[in-house]
C-alpha cells in the first residue's frame, strides 16, 4: 500500500486512457496550455468509490486570445461524481490593484500540528481539532518534499482545502472539524484544479 506523500502525487498526475475510449480525452492542461486558471467552481453530485478509478473528461467551450472556458467532468461507473466550471486566461502584465498583509516570520517548530490527510510539515498557532473558539481565521505555514513546480497550485488548493471547513467551524462552541458529525464533499476540488492548470 503506498505512503499518503506517493498516493497523493499519484492522483495529481492524470494520464489518457487508451485512444478507443473518448471519456479520457482532452484532458484541460492539454486543452489550454497557454493559459492558467482565473477561476473555478465545482459541483460534486454524488459520492464517488474510493475503489475504483476517476475519468476526467475535458470540454472546450470556447478559447480565444486571452480567455477560454471548459468543463471538466469526473466520471465512475455510476455516473458524474463532479463538474467544474473553468475559467482560463493569459498571463499579462499590467497594474495591481491587490494589497497583501506582509508575511509573518515563520514559526518555529514547536508549532507543528498534524493536519489530517495532509502528508508534509505544517505549522500553525491554532488547532483546528480543538473544540475552543475563535475567529473564522486559519494561518498555516507548510512546507512540502521536493517536487515538480508544476506541482505546486494542485498542492496549494489541497492543502488549503482541507482547513476550509474547520476554519469556519471554528466561532461555533463545541465544535470542530473532527467527530461533530459534519460531512464535507470537497477533496476533489484539488484534482479538477490540478487538470485545469
Amino acid at each position: 500500500m503506498p505512503d499518503l506523500w506517493s498516493d497523493l502525487l499519484a492522483c495529481l498526475d492524470p494520464h489518457p486512457v487508451s485512444s478507443g475510449d473518448t471519456r479520457g480525452e482532452g484532458l484541460a492542461a492539454a486543452t489550454c496550455p497557454d493559459k492558467d486558471v482565473k477561476s473555478q467552481h465545482a459541483v460534486f453530485s454524488r459520492e464517488g468509490r474510493a475503489d475504483e478509478p476517476i475519468r476526467y473528461q475535458a470540454t472546450r467551450h470556447h478559447e480565444g486570445r486571452s480567455f477560454a472556458t471548459i468543463t471538466i467532468t469526473a466520471r465512475q461507473s455510476g455516473g458524474a461524481v463532479a463538474t467544474s466550471s473553468i475559467c482560463m486566461h493569459t498571463s499579462e502584465d499590467g497594474p495591481e490593484h491587490q494589497t497583501v498583509d506582509e508575511v509573518p516570520p515563520v514559526l518555529g517548530p514547536d508549532h507543528q500540528v498534524a493536519l489530517d490527510l495532509i502528508p508534509w510539515e505544517t505549522r500553525a498557532t491554532v488547532d483546528l481539532n480543538a473544540t475552543t473558539t475563535g475567529p473564522p481565521e486559519f494561518e498555516v505555514w507548510m512546507r512540502t518534499p521536493a517536487v515538480d513546480p508544476a506541482l505546486a497550485p494542485a498542492l496549494a488548493a489541497y492543502g488549503t482545502d482541507l482547513t476550509l471547513i474547520g476554519t469556519a467551524l471554528r466561532p461555533m462552541d463545541g465544535v470542530s472539524q473532527r467527530g461533530n458529525g459534519t460531512l464535507v464533499a470537497s477533496h476533489a476540488q484539488e484534482a479538477l484544479l490540478r487538470f485545469a492548470s
